[in-house]
């Protein structure tokens, strides 16, 4: 769903200095404000992130998921 909105399957973020996923957020929504009325979770190199306080370092992976069901 975000990637067909943006049109992009990654986005990249040149920053100069270490950001939080709540940074990294802000950044995202004032980009693309629609994101901020979706529901998502988000990951960081493959593990769930529960604290928008989590630092991001050079390299890191974030993933933006949507709601999903399994079993």
């Amino acid at each position: 769903m975000f990637a067909e909105t943006s049109g992009n399957k990654f986005l990249v973020f040149d920053t100069n200095q270490i950001i939080t996923i709540s940074e990294l957020k802000r950044m995202v929504f004032e980009k693309f404000p629609i994101f901020e009325k979706q529901p998502f979770k988000i990951a960081l190199n493959q593990n769930f992130v529960s604290n928008d306080d989590m630092n991001i370092n050079e390299n890191d992976e974030i993933a933006f998921l949507p709601p999903f069901a399994g079993g």
